[in-house]
């Protein structure tokens, strides 16, 4: 009998392994949909937003960043749209990520993850889904977490 529970439960757990898609392959995949726009801003560009604007403490930090990618899709399919809330509701842990947040209300979904790196390279990933439009966001860099505000 303890044999056949021990089976059982591995077979559960390799099984809930290979159904859980990674953050990583669900990134991948929403970014080859059609109509989702792609845009990488990385350290140089972060840097000239910073010079040319007014108030310079709106960027504060952000000499810390190596990259931001922003994966958009407005009006997303039907495909899409499914794909990505329930990547959202049935999202429960990653190797690689924390879950930082994860709000749902009414149409609307987020989720926001952090790596789970030991150094100051971070990356933190956020996923929002309305009934009018997707986004992804990719930051990438020293992030320390307790600079952020919410």
């Amino acid at each position: 009998m303890k044999k056949v529970l021990t089976v059982l439960t591995v077979l559960f757990a390799v099984n809930q392994a290979i159904a859980a898609q990674s953050v990583e392959s669900f990134i991948a995949d929403f970014a080859k949909f059609q109509g989702v726009e792609t845009t990488k801003v990385d350290s140089e560009m972060l840097a000239a937003a910073k010079a040319n604007s007014e108030d310079s403490d709106d960027f504060e930090g952000l000499e810390k960043l190596k990259n931001v990618d922003v994966m958009k899709a407005d009006n997303p399919s039907a495909e899409l749209l499914e794909k990505c809330v329930n990547f959202i509701s049935s999202f429960t842990q990653d190797v690689d990520y924390d879950t930082l947040i994860k709000v749902s209300e009414g149409g609307d979904k987020v989720l926001i993850l952090s790596s789970k790196a030991e150094n100051t390279e971070k990356s933190m990933i956020v996923i929002a889904v309305g009934n009018d439009g997707i986004a992804v966001v990719r930051i990438n860099g020293e992030i320390d977490l307790n600079d952020i505000s919410f």
